[in-house]
């Protein structure tokens, strides 16, 4: 019977996978890009609240114009005229 030798020395002189470049540039670029996603974020978000706030002062500006010029008596509940021409 012939004897087998097993060769069980493991080489812990090479670095993990996690220490290697190509590694580290990868997240690195993982991180860049949801980085750059938060900012576009940001900035659609702020677009929207100015377009709100700007659609919110048209219709309170809208809604004084009215008022300052409507007559209770030229203009009924529904805001058609009451006059027949």
């Amino acid at each position: 019977m012939k004897e087998s030798i097993f060769d069980i020395n493991i080489d812990y002189s090479n670095d993990p996978f996690y220490a290697e470049l190509w590694f580290l540039s990868l997240i690195a670029l993982l991180l860049l890009f949801i980085l750059v996603l938060l900012i576009c974020a940001g900035r659609r978000s702020r677009k929207r609240k100015k377009a709100k706030e700007a659609l919110k002062k048209a219709l309170r500006e809208s809604t004084e114009y009215q008022r300052q010029n409507k007559s209770p008596n030229e203009m009924g509940e529904s805001g058609v005229s009451e006059k027949s021409a």
